[in-house]
């Protein structure tokens, strides 16, 4: 049940060149298909569905909070092929919970995810950025998201798909017959894209943010 001294997690994301990819055919239909994909994958934790605002802006909010980890990889799968910059914010929430449009809320969560995208918005690549009332604890967390963002920054469309398909189904065998290649394939991709190591980085991420701000429960 949410309470009201529970906290959230929001995500602010803006596209970086947006105006290039409107060019290239990702216009406004296909970002919405992309958000509704997201909305309905990670539907028991998305407690606003993820928005498009003003062209390029997105947003949406996560409970319980240590869940916008993965929520922020997920976020970037559906987009591809654009590149988006991501500031999460944890925090209240001070309005009515709106389900279907995050714009229409208030709070610190959206304050401080707001801070987190300005804070990277110089940056032309993926970049990922957390703000909470823990400015110490911000600073080692942010040093950890870049140096996942440099990680995931170089995926390849082969990896993407290896790593969300492995995910999703459980095993390199399952996984490889959904994207109809030959198993060790799906291995090969997923051991390039350093995602043994990326995945121990979520986990660890999740850990301390249930420690600090609680587990939601």
């Amino acid at each position: 049940m949410l309470q009201n001294e529970s906290k959230f997690a929001v995500l602010t994301a803006d596209i970086v060149g947006s105006r290039k990819l409107r060019n290239r055919g990702l216009n406004r239909e296909r970002l919405l298909e992309a958000l509704e994909e997201l909305n309905l994958a990670d539907e028991t934790v998305i407690t606003s569905k993820f928005c498009l605002f003003r062209g390029d802006e997105i947003q949406g909010v996560v409970f319980p909070p240590a869940e916008w980890v993965p929520v922020v990889r997920h976020l970037r799968f559906y987009l591809r092929p654009a590149q988006v910059r991501v500031g999460i914010g944890i925090g209240d929430i001070t309005t009515s919970l709106d389900r279907d449009n995050p714009w229409n809320m208030d709070g610190s969560a959206f304050h401080r995810a707001r801070e987190a995208l300005e804070g990277i918005q110089s940056y032309r690549q993926p970049r990922t950025a957390f703000s909470s009332a823990k400015k110490d604890f911000d600073r080692n967390l942010n040093v950890i998201l870049a140096l996942m963002d440099a990680i995931s920054s170089r995926w390849t469309e082969p990896q993407w798909e290896a790593i969300h398909s492995y995910e999703k189904m459980g095993t390199y065998l399952k996984a490889a017959q959904v994207l109809k290649v030959r198993m060790q394939n799906v291995a090969k991709r997923c051991r390039a894209a350093r995602w043994g190591v990326f995945l121990q980085a979520e986990n660890h991420i999740q850990e301390l943010i249930i420690s600090n701000f609680g587990s939601g429960s």
